[in-house]
């Protein structure tokens, strides 16, 4: 009867050291997948990183374009201003001599 004890003890410490190393199978593999799955997170996280610098670039692209427009957009609204006085001071004048008024 004792070693029939001994024998069961034996096969269920057995049992015990093989679920230890099947956990620590497991354990190794979740770890490994872990360490894949950060690797690619620090990949996603590294091509947002340039995406956001392209952006920022685009950005500071556009709002100089839209500063250089509107530039533009100015010079050429006063150099109609100005010819439309010029043509106004021209036509007052012309008026001015065919009346023979000074």
């Amino acid at each position: 009867m004792f070693r029939c004890q001994a024998s069961v003890s034996h096969r269920q410490a057995a049992g015990a050291s093989a679920d230890r190393r099947q956990l620590s199978r497991e354990i190794q593999q979740l770890r490994v997948e872990l360490s894949q799955k950060n690797l690619k997170l620090q990949n996603i996280e590294a091509d947002c990183q340039q995406k956001i610098g392209e952006l920022e670039q685009k950005l500071g692209d556009a709002l100089n374009q839209r500063q250089l427009l509107q530039v533009s957009v100015s010079r050429s609204l006063c150099l109609n201003v100005l010819q439309s006085l010029s043509v106004c001071l021209s036509v007052c004048l012309i008026s001015l001599c065919c009346t023979g008024e000074t």
